[in-house]
C-alpha cells in the first residue's frame, strides 16, 4: 500500500471527520480517474479496528473495470451488520456504481434499517449511476483532485523522472491519483493512453474523412471510445485556458452527451460520429 498522500491537502484535513464522526452513510465520489477507494482505504484501515471492504468482482477475481458487486455480497453485508462489535463498524464499498440493480435494491433495505453500530462508505466516480433512493438516504462529499504540485511529487514518488514522460503524464492526469500511477507503473497502459491522446489530437485537426477512419477503430470497443472522448475533453479544457477560446466551450458539451450515451449503451460509432463531425 502506498505510504503517499493522495487527498488534495484540504481534503486531507476533513476527511477524518467524514468518515469516523458520525455513522450516517456517507457517499465519497470524485472525478473518473480519482481513484476514491485507493485515495481513502488507508485512512479507514489505519484508523478502524473494524472493517470489511466490498469490491467489484469477475469469475472471483476483483476487477475494478469490469466487475460487480451482485445480491449476494450485500446479503453477506446484511449478514456481517448483524453481528455486534465493541466499536463502530466501517463497511466500505468500492465503485458503488457497479453494483447491479438488484444488489442496490438489496442494499437500500440496509439504509431503511439502519444499524447506529454501522458506518457505511460508497465510494463512487459515477454516482449519477446509483438509484436516487440511495444518493438520497445518504450524506454526500466530493474529492477535489490534488494540485498540480501534488500530481508532480505523486509521479515522481513512482519512479518517473524523465521530463518528456512526466510532462506527458502530467497533460492526461493531472489531479488525479489513481491514473497517475497506472501511467506510471504500467507501460502497456501508458502506451495504449498515449494512442488514445494522439486519435483525440486526430479528430480535432484532420480531414472529415480521416476522422470517420479513427472513429471506426474505436466503433467495437466502448471502453477504448470512453477513454478517447475523456482525452478529447482533456485537450479541449486545456486548450480553453491556454487560447482563451470560449468558442471551444461549443464542442465540450456533444462530447459528454456522446459519452453518457455510450455508457448507457448507446450505438457507439453513431454517438462518435455526431459528437465530432
Amino acid at each position: 500500500m502506498d505510504s503517499i498522500s493522495k487527498l488534495n491537502n484540504k481534503d486531507n484535513l476533513i476527511i477524518d471527520e467524514i468518515i469516523f464522526n458520525t455513522n450516517k452513510p456517507t457517499l465519497i465520489s470524485a472525478q473518473e480517474g480519482f481513484g476514491v477507494f485507493d485515495a481513502i482505504q488507508t485512512t479507514i484501515k489505519n484508523k478502524s479496528k473494524y472493517v470489511e471492504f466490498i469490491q467489484p468482482v469477475l469469475k472471483n477475481t476483483i476487477d475494478f473495470i469490469n466487475g460487480t458487486i451482485g445480491v449476494d455480497e450485500i446479503r453477506s453485508i446484511q449478514v456481517s451488520s448483524s453481528h455486534k462489535s465493541s466499536g463502530l463498524k466501517i463497511i466500505c464499498i468500492s465503485k458503488a456504481e457497479s453494483m447491479t440493480k438488484s444488489a442496490q435494491n438489496a442494499f437500500l433495505k440496509l439504509l431503511e434499517e439502519p444499524n447506529i453500530s454501522i458506518k457505511f462508505i460508497l465510494c463512487s466516480e459515477r454516482p449519477e449511476s446509483l438509484l436516487k433512493t440511495i444518493s438520497s438516504r445518504v450524506q454526500r462529499f466530493n474529492l477535489s483532485t490534488i494540485s498540480r504540485s501534488q500530481s508532480i511529487d505523486l509521479i515522481k514518488y513512482y519512479g518517473v523522472h524523465d521530463e518528456a514522460k512526466l510532462n506527458q503524464i502530467l497533460f492526461i492526469a493531472t489531479g488525479l491519483p489513481s491514473k497517475i500511477k497506472k501511467l506510471c507503473l504500467d507501460d502497456e497502459y501508458f502506451d495504449y493512453i498515449s494512442g488514445s491522446v494522439r486519435s483525440a489530437m486526430a479528430l480535432l485537426s484532420k480531414t472529415e474523412y480521416e476522422k470517420i477512419s479513427i472513429i471506426n477503430r474505436y466503433k467495437d470497443d466502448r471502453h477504448s471510445a470512453i477513454e478517447l472522448i475523456d482525452n478529447l475533453l482533456i485537450i479541449l479544457k486545456n486548450n480553453i485556458f491556454s487560447k482563451k477560446d470560449n468558442k471551444i466551450l461549443t464542442k465540450i458539451e456533444p462530447l459528454i452527451n456522446a459519452k453518457d450515451r455510450i455508457n448507457s449503451g448507446g450505438n457507439v460509432r453513431l454517438n462518435l460520429l455526431t459528437a465530432v463531425l
